[in-house]
C-alpha cells in the first residue's frame, strides 16, 4: 500500500506544480496526469497474487512457500475469497 501512497503524493505534487507554473492553461495536462496515476494505482490494486515463491496465506496470514498452506489444513491460498480479505 505504500507504493500507492507514493503514487498519490507524486500525482498531487505534479498537478499542483503544473497549475502553479502554467495556471489554468495546463488543465489538460493536469487531468491527463491524474488519469495516468489513477491507472497506475488501479493496476497495482488489481495485480494478481503470485503463483510461486514465498507469500502470505490469505486465511492465517503466515508466510508459506507452496500453494497449499500447511497451517490451515490444506487450504489453497492462491486466490483469497472476499470474506478472507482484510480491508483497511
Amino acid at each position: 500500500r505504500s507504493v500507492m501512497t507514493v503514487y498519490a503524493v507524486c500525482c498531487v505534487a505534479l498537478v499542483s506544480q503544473l497549475l502553479y507554473a502554467w495556471g489554468i492553461k495546463a488543465w489538460v495536462l493536469a487531468i491527463s496526469t491524474i488519469f495516468f496515476f489513477a491507472f497506475l494505482i488501479y493496476k497495482r490494486l488489481k495485480r494478481p497474487m503470485p503463483a510461486f515463491g514465498p507469500r502470505e496465506c490469505a486465511r492465517c496470514r503466515k508466510i508459506i512457500y507452496s500453494t497449499i498452506c500447511p497451517y490451515c489444513e490444506g487450504h489453497i491460498s492462491t486466490k483469497p475469497s472476499d470474506s478472507e480479505r482484510i480491508t483497511t
